[in-house]
């Protein structure tokens, strides 16, 4: 009598079935990692030499373009305070992105006792509700000013931010 040969090869299972169940698993349940570049200007020191370098110090501040009368929040380490002036500075700064007010600005003072996480919830409020953001973090302060962005340039951003959504996973 003839032996049937068998295929089934001890491990053929694992050796298949378990990249592909890997691969599907792992398709849906990515992690998209995001980074924010953010530049933080440096005290003005008048006779310091830059090498040719970009300077980007708290003169920002004094420029006549960026000359506002800034509404004052702080923010002291508190969950429940801290969530409260979250909200109020979100609140006032969609009212000047509404309003495309130049004229008013926003300064949040940052306590010591502060979590981080407050800090990046008030750049994700600033990234979110505004075209074209602008904020200036420095040591334990972080400034918002609004600059009214003709349609030009919107066009320009938006073709821009379409070219990069292909880098983004």
């Amino acid at each position: 009598m003839k032996r049937r040969r068998i295929w089934y090869v001890p491990g053929m299972i694992s050796l298949i079935c378990l990249p592909v169940l890997c691969i599907w698993y792992l398709n849906e349940h990515k992690n998209i990692q995001r980074q924010l570049e953010l530049s933080t200007p440096e005290r003005y020191t008048p006779n310091r030499d830059y090498n040719g370098g970009h300077r980007f110090d708290t003169t920002l501040l004094s420029l006549p373009e960026n000359k506002r009368k800034y509404i004052d929040f702080e923010l002291n380490g508190e969950i429940e305070n801290d969530k409260n002036v979250l909200d109020s500075f979100n609140k006032r700064l969609l009212q000047i992105i509404k309003k495309n007010d130049t004229i008013n600005g926003l300064h949040i003072l940052i306590g010591d006792n502060t979590k981080y996480s407050s800090f990046i919830n008030v750049i994700d409020i600033c990234k979110k509700d505004s075209f074209r953001p602008c904020y200036a973090p420095y040591d334990n302060e972080f400034w918002y000013f609004h600059i009214n962005t003709n349609d030009s340039i919107k066009n320009i951003i938006r073709k821009k931010n379409k070219g990069l959504e292909k880098y983004v996973y």
